[in-house]
């Protein structure tokens, strides 16, 4: 073979080769262009959760496909320890319990954000909402948090809400003390973007550290929250969504709790909201029961739909700025903390809102102690609220049940807050009930048969609560109310804040709460008029007040003294 054909041979071969290569070269260039147009980034997922659903082999419903996130408490599990912790690290956790009522200690080691599932019923991650919903300006006050807790609430806000419907997040520092809470916190905000900072250089108090994040938010749309929560996936559009549909409407989420020892996140066992509890004595709108009214069943065609409450829950609220700036703002006679979330949603029923949970929207929250101190406050807002917005006969019954004169409260002017009233032609206290009563069972004081203190005339002492323990007493009577303020109630239970009186297996008369009676009959009294005697329906005993002693007992009827009650009005 001459040379020439062998040089010939080894460049067809060479060619070949570098052909080969080029040719894998450009596949795995191409490949890896495709595999970066096709990828969703984390945020990119949360924003087109609607759009793209993916199932996985872990849940076979459909949901958004989230980075996998390792480490203690990822998915909102617990973290539980193996019992080997120093004698440091156990002092540690105990300080931590003390400062802020909550396993500190764990929440540093937990990520920010921690993602956490898909909470949302199948339903909701059906929903396909407006691409042109508006911005909400999320408002954060906070006072001595922990800064791992505060910063896993700013970050799984700004992992969990699409870009383009955060317009900003405002956290109000209400001059906190914490060192870690200065230059450490300074730090994260400069590296977060929408995060905004307002330093109080003097305690202004939960209400006014929200109402100077509000004042200076830019979004039409505000969602107020505590600073030790934590959102997931779809929390804020079917909220935002809500809002403009109903303008008027102040809503909060479906609230779970994330466990103060162990950081656990849980669903809310009670989708429809705890009892709403109205200055002083209870009212009980309780939800899960009371879906009485047909008009009601009618309007909530599935899940999804929101639900009609009595008041808002305290760690949330969300209204269109304009419509919260028309009810007046929070109360600025207020103090520090308590009753607000119930002023602003008694006067939204009355001004002709309607306040609602959204059952598409989970958010976690920690139950803990406030830290605010609530000192020197006394009855201050509650009073407020009950000289604004409650009316007779209704305002007289609050009173006595709480046993003082409201001109005893240093409560300040609230002319204002009637002008408000007037001026937007709000209605009345018994429309408030009214419309509470189209959707849930409330028990009104005003409507029972008898109301006042329960006078014993062998023993001339009065029925008492005796505090908050489980059995009555008879003791001297103070005609203030308070304690032995007592309803005879059209259902013929005798009734103090929520409680019913019964006689147990063993004659002793006892408390109850009234809805916790599977039973019914077991509560129920007759009141004989003529021998002014309670006879207990179930047991057929009357109520005996002993006179060796301070009990209140069931004994066969004699037609005793000790068993003959007369009612008294409360004059405070």
């Amino acid at each position: 073979m001459s040379a020439g054909r062998i040089l010939l041979m080894f460049f067809v071969i060479y060619i070949t080769i570098v052909l080969y290569f080029i040719t894998i070269g450009v596949h795995d260039i191409l490949t890896a262009q495709n595999e970066r147009e096709t990828a969703i980034s984390p945020r990119e997922c949360v924003q087109n959760v609607t759009k793209q659903e993916i199932k996985t082999r872990q849940m076979p419903a459909p949901i958004y496909q989230q980075p996998v996130q390792f480490g203690p408490g990822s998915n909102g599990e617990p973290v539980e320890f193996d019992g080997s912790l120093s004698e440091n690290d156990t002092k540690l956790i105990k300080h931590y319990y003390k400062v802020y009522d909550y396993n500190a200690f764990i929440s540093d080691l937990l990520p920010f954000p921690r993602l956490l599932p898909d909470y949302r019923p199948s339903e909701c991650r059906k929903i396909k909402y407006p691409d042109n919903l508006p911005k909400v300006s999320v408002v954060i006050p906070f006072r001595n948090e922990r800064l791992s807790v505060l910063l896993r609430t700013i970050h799984n806000i700004l992992f969990y809400t699409p870009d383009h419907l955060l317009e900003e997040i405002i956290i109000i520092d209400d001059a906190s003390t914490e060192v870690e809470l200065t230059f450490k916190l300074d730090l994260h905000v400069k590296s977060l973007s929408k995060v905004v900072l307002i330093r109080k250089t003097t305690n202004v108090g939960l209400m006014m550290a929200r109402q100077a994040g509000i004042d200076i938010s830019k979004a039409d749309y505000f969602i107020c929250m505590d600073s030790h929560i934590e959102v997931s996936l779809g929390w804020v559009e079917p909220i935002l969504s809500r809002l403009v549909q109903n303008p008027k409407a102040l809503l909060y989420s479906n609230i779970g709790s994330v466990n103060n020892e162990n950081f656990e996140v849980k669903m809310n066992p009670r989708p429809f909201g705890e009892p709403f509890d109205f200055p002083f004595f209870t009212w009980n709108f309780e939800q899960e029961q009371s879906r009485h009214s047909e008009a009601y069943k009618l309007s909530r065609t599935n899940k999804t739909d929101p639900i009609l409450m009595g008041s808002a829950m305290g760690m949330m609220i969300c209204m269109k700025k304009s419509w919260f700036y028309q009810l007046g703002g929070f109360d600025p006679g207020m103090k520090i903390w308590g009753s607000e979330q119930i002023e602003i949603s008694v006067k939204v029923w009355m001004c002709g809102g309607v306040v609602e949970m959204i059952p598409c929207s989970f958010v976690a929250h920690i139950y803990r102690r406030i830290v605010w101190n609530l000192r020197h406050v006394g009855h201050t807002n509650k009073v407020r609220l009950i000289e604004t917005w409650v009316d007779k006969p209704y305002k007289q019954i609050i009173y006595h049940y709480n046993g003082f004169k409201p001109e005893t409260v240093q409560y300040g002017d609230v002319s204002d807050r009637l002008k408000v009233r007037e001026q937007i032609q709000c209605k009345s206290f018994q429309y408030f009930l009214d419309k509470i009563r189209e959707f849930a069972n409330i028990h009104i004081p005003a409507e029972s048969h008898k109301l006042g203190g329960l006078r014993n005339i062998q023993t001339d002492t009065c029925l008492d609560r005796n505090g908050r323990q489980e059995s009555p007493i008879h003791y001297p009577c103070h005609g203030t109310g308070a304690t032995q303020y007592f309803e005879f109630t059209i259902e013929d239970t005798i009734r103090h804040l929520g409680h019913c009186l019964y006689v147990n297996d063993d004659d002793n008369i006892v408390f109850r709460h009234c809805d916790h009676f599977e039973d019914a009959m077991l509560k129920k009294w007759i009141y004989d008029e003529l021998e002014q005697t309670y006879v207990h329906i179930k047991t057929g005993k009357c109520m005996t007040a002993e006179s060796n002693t301070s009990k209140i007992v069931g004994r066969n009827c004699t037609s005793s003294n000790e068993q003959k009650w007369r009612w008294e009005s409360v004059q405070i």
